[in-house]
């Protein structure tokens, strides 16, 4: 994939995790919440497809996980 593909997919999944943390900091674990967050561990497997690279997310983002 594209560099450009894959910046889109990475926004689109840091985006996703801000919005998540806005709905967890206001309404606890919600159903929104819950469904959000789901969608964020499917966009990053298919990140990890995409790029054949490991990922995790925290309050801050999106993360490479470094390779030993």
């Amino acid at each position: 994939m594209t560099n450009e593909i894959i910046n889109k997919m990475i926004e689109a999944i840091n985006f996703g995790i801000s919005g998540a943390l806005y709905e967890f900091n206001k309404n606890g674990s919600s159903e929104f919440y819950n469904r959000e967050y789901a969608r964020i561990c499917g966009m990053i497997r298919m990140l990890e497809i995409a790029t054949d690279k490991c990922y995790y997310f925290d309050e801050n983002g999106l993360h490479e996980k470094a390779t030993a």
